[in-house]
């Protein structure tokens, strides 16, 4: 397995497209399956084999080449969104607007957005990150809903709890529906 981060490691199949709106401007965008070019691991441990056939990405700015970074499945990246390290973004998860994911596995039907910032973080399960907010090596799943100027370390979300506003969350255990809002 050639886990190297030189050289390109996938493509966009040009002739594999959809027409999609947009989720916040109703508008159509288009976007574009991958293939990979050579095997690689992912955050989660995942092989992504040579010519295995990816996600969907808008352009080659969403999906650093010299990185082990991948997404696959049903799941979308677009916008001005940037996943690297060794993110896996994969079944129906969407990653967009100027939000970044590094190493960290985004999977299920998570939406993160509006300028979000997630670190060797799990997010899964019906998952919604928006607003200028940071993730960092935590794991969010399970309904839970992050939004604002939030700051969320070493915890864990689910339940379907919701963090707002300028909150702060660190080395904390949040669950069975929990708010954490304000300043």
């Amino acid at each position: 397995m050639d886990n190297s981060t030189d050289g390109v490691k996938y493509q966009i199949l040009q002739n594999d497209s959809k027409q999609v709106n947009h989720p916040k401007t109703g508008l159509p965008i288009k976007l574009y399956r991958i293939i990979a070019l050579k095997e690689f691991k992912t955050f989660n441990g995942q092989v992504i084999k040579e010519y295995e056939v990816g996600g969907y990405i808008q352009s080659e700015k969403n999906l650093t080449q010299n990185s082990n970074a991948w997404v696959s499945q049903n799941a979308q990246v677009f916008d001005n969104a940037v996943i690297d390290g060794s993110t896996h973004v994969t079944g129906n998860a969407q990653v967009f607007a100027s939000s970044t994911v590094f190493s960290s596995l985004v999977k299920d039907r998570v939406r993160i957005f509006d300028s979000a910032k997630i670190k060797e973080s799990v997010i899964e399960g019906n998952v919604d990150i928006n607003g200028p907010c940071t993730v960092i090596k935590s794991s969010l799943s399970n309904w839970s809903i992050i939004t604002g100027q939030c700051t969320i370390t070493h915890s864990v979300i689910s339940g379907g709890s919701r963090v707002s506003g300028n909150s702060s969350v660190d080395d904390t255990t949040i669950t069975e529906q929990s708010e954490v809002k304000g300043n």
